[in-house]
């Protein structure tokens, strides 16, 4: 899947911006550290999106052939994750079983408890 040019270039960017962050004083490490995620996310996204197709990089056509297919994988990506929580959302996620006709769908009981709450404030 990732060939050994592409793990040791990932290990090299890692180090290099890790030494960068301790050698100067830095305040905010953790953006560097959000920011070396992210770099390493769209790099291997970028790789494997590509992995398979024998693109040639080193061509203008190839080049754009390449953005392409990432832009198009990271859109699906996208669509995905849409679809996944639209239906995440559609869920039953109370702990009662519905199908039982003997008890209510109100885990907390608001309905017995607002009604007693109002008989205490009418008297």
């Amino acid at each position: 899947m990732l060939s050994y040019f592409h793990i040791i270039l990932i290990v090299i960017l890692v180090s290099l911006i890790f030494l960068f962050v301790r050698l100067k004083y830095i305040k905010h490490k953790l953006v560097w550290v959000i920011l070396l995620v992210f770099v390493l996310l769209v790099y291997l996204g970028f790789i494997l999106s590509i992995a398979g197709q024998n693109i040639n990089l080193k061509t203008p056509e190839g080049a754009k052939l390449a953005i392409n297919l990432y832009v198009g994988w990271m859109g699906n990506s996208f669509t995905n994750l849409k679809v996944l929580s639209g239906q995440a959302i559609k869920l039953d996620w109370r702990s009662l079983n519905k199908t039982d006709s003997n008890q209510t769908n109100d885990p907390l009981n608001l309905e017995s408890n607002r009604d007693k709450y109002r008989k205490r404030i009418t008297k």
